[in-house]
């Protein structure tokens, strides 16, 4: 289940990112949260305003995750934004991540 960035950002949520500015025109992002190797560790997806929202959730992902090391926020097949670790080898290029042994937040 995707949840809307506004859902996880606002008062009743978790983070303190922006809400989403149209709610009527949002775009389902996904976000990789990665261990201190690199590895995908949780997989979250997020209806977000554009790539200014979405690249926004994912710092505040890293500053109040302590167990998260680095973020990737895509859209599709498109990086939107990569925050603290990289995955190795992780570019535009390459795509997003195999997901087949991290968890889903489904919220």
């Amino acid at each position: 289940m995707t949840r809307f960035c506004h859902e996880a950002c606002g008062p009743a949520g978790r983070y303190s990112a922006p809400k989403a500015r149209a709610e009527a025109h949002v775009t389902d992002y996904r976000f990789y949260l990665l261990d201190g190797r690199g590895h995908v560790m949780e997989v979250r997806d997020f209806a977000c305003a554009d790539d200014d929202v979405a690249e926004a959730l994912a710092r505040r992902i890293m500053d109040q995750e302590t167990h998260v090391h680095g973020v990737e926020a895509w859209l599709k097949p498109r990086l939107v934004a990569q925050i603290g670790q990289s995955r190795p080898g992780a570019d535009q290029a390459a795509g997003p991540p195999s997901t087949s042994s991290a968890s889903t937040f489904s919220g």
